[in-house]
């Protein structure tokens, strides 16, 4: 059977110095310490305010542990919740087989390493089924915070995959703390409008998540230091644990405290991420965590059986990976003769078997191209695009593999250049909700997001499904052979949320 299992770790760190050492920082040094954050924080479009595209647009930037469904009450326990593209497949180097493409009669070719284009509808005259501009467009904030983020964050060539909700969960830990123009940045950055907004939404999601026992497992942590514990706000702790649902541990921030925080995220990510954190300085005062693991099993599930080597022609050069053919008899297909100006594009969308999450592949023609052009708007429309197209008897041949992705210190840049520049500079970070902080201020030290993803099969138990799919042997309408750089995204169907979203490179073997 095949699965999918993501992992997304976001850790942040804070750090507390006097004044003096405060007005001392130069301000680059200020706004360039980030690495380390985790939370997952996302809205419904049911209970998001709608923000016009012109607005949206111009915000886009220059450049397993114990599951439990719980709900934002107002209780101070805590509790964790269980969190088209026309191409054939390359004829088989000397010792492979071509994976079948479920039909004898799908047609064969030649591919190369260069982008292949993006072919036109097939020669029955099938034309768009396509609303290309659906109505109402609204976006919201979710769709303004990702596609800012995705464009911000990716780098030619590079692997990108990340979990907007992960990371807003964590700055809605951080925001509960904020006041002034550090509360404003995140609020910009994230897309809210109010912190009570963000409170609220947190719940909304964790419910979401609930509502597929054994998909999701999110948990959010806060360490403090010892000797800082005694002047944290008690209403900061208890926003936390309301809205969060957040562990609270107290102890010496040290090495010691180090080995803990990745033993407890090595849990909860079901030890697919062993660790976040390498060292603490002796100036952290506080870590807040989160992490988000989902399981998914196909609603279709792969054939083991028909599973077979070939090339990926990958951004650094050809990889050998294990390809896996499917015939979905019913699947949305959107296909574009020139998306954004960027040349074609062709997407479809994979069913899980909870009823409602999905994975949204799109296979464009320039890759680049296509996460240049990534605005809100345009995201937004190629979701609800997909969303809306008629279902067409597909061809699918997929690769199986992973992708590890760690963002360094380029999530808290991006972040600095989505509004929170304030919450990264100890002379203008403002989080007095936090503490009573005296003579000493606290800003956002480091941020690190990590995330895991892992298409694969395991077991067999694929016969029956796959079986029905092939039922009458008759020719795919659109065929989708993923053996190039493309952009996936897991969210769920009937709210359109986000959950991961990036984009495939340089996959690894799985």
């Amino acid at each position: 059977m095949l699965k999918t299992r993501i992992i997304s770790c976001l850790l942040l760190v804070c750090l507390l110095c006097s004044a003096a050492a405060c007005t001392s920082q130069e301000t680059a040094e200020e706004q360039d310490t980030a690495r380390l954050s985790s939370s997952i924080s996302s809205d419904t479009k049911s209970t998001r305010p709608a923000v016009s595209s012109q607005t949206a647009d111009s915000a886009a930037p220059e450049e397993s542990e114990a599951q439990s469904t719980n709900s934002p009450a107002a209780s101070n326990s805590i509790s964790k919740t269980p969190p088209r593209v026309s191409v054939t497949l390359p004829p088989a180097a000397d010792g492979e087989t071509q994976p079948p493409a479920e039909s004898a009669d799908t047609p064969s070719g030649t591919d190369t390493q260069q982008p292949a284009p993006t072919p036109h509808p097939d020669e029955t005259g099938d034309s768009q089924t396509v609303q290309e501009t659906p109505e109402p467009a609204e976006l919201t904030p979710d769709d303004i915070f990702t596609a800012n983020l995705l464009s911000r964050q990716y780098q030619s060539g590079q692997n990108l995959f990340l979990s907007p909700l992960s990371i807003q969960q964590a700055l809605g830990m951080t925001a509960n703390g904020a006041s002034g123009s550090t509360l404003d940045g995140i609020l910009q950055a994230t897309g809210y409008t109010s912190l009570e907004e963000m409170q609220k939404q947190s719940g909304t999601y964790q419910q979401l998540l609930a509502k597929t026992p054994g998909y999701f497992t999110l948990a959010n942590g806060i360490w403090l230091d010892s000797a800082f514990a005694g002047r944290v706000n008690p209403a900061f702790l208890e926003a936390n644990k309301q809205y969060y649902n957040a562990e609270v541990s107290v102890e010496p921030l040290n090495g010691t405290a180090v080995g803990h925080i990745n033993d407890w995220v090595s849990r909860k990510t079901n030890r697919l991420i062993p660790s976040i954190i390498d060292h603490l300085d002796g100036q952290s005062r506080m870590v807040l965590v989160n992490t988000l693991l989902f399981n998914g099993k196909w609603t279709r599930p792969f054939d083991p059986n028909n599973t077979s080597v070939s090339t990926f022609h990958g951004a650094k050069g050809d990889i050998k990976l294990k390809f896996m053919p499917q015939m979905m008899p019913d699947s949305p297909w959107y296909e574009a003769d020139d998306w954004c100006g960027t040349g074609g594009l062709q997407a479809t969308r994979l069913d899980y078997d909870d009823g409602r999450t999905s994975m949204l592949v799109a296979l464009p023609e320039d890759l680049d191209g296509f996460m240049q052009q990534l605005t809100p708007t345009a995201l937004h429309d190629l979701c609800q695009n997909v969303a809306a197209s008629s279902p067409k008897r597909v061809s699918l041949i997929m690769p199986r593999f992973s992708v590890t992705c760690d963002s360094g210190d380029t999530l808290g840049k991006a972040l600095a250049g989505m509004g929170m520049q304030d919450a990264f500079s100890l002379q203008n970070a403002d989080f007095s909700r936090l503490s009573s902080q005296g003579d000493e201020k606290l800003c956002i030290g480091q941020i690190l997001h990590k995330t895991v993803l892992q298409v694969g099969e395991k077991g067999t138990t694929a016969a029956a499904a796959t079986g029905e799919a092939l039922a009458g042997g008759a020719l795919p309408d659109k065929s989708l052979v993923l053996n190039r750089p493309f952009f996936c995204a897991i969210l769920d169907k009937q709210t359109g949320t986000i959950y991961f979203a990036g984009a495939v490179c340089q996959p690894e073997v799985y």
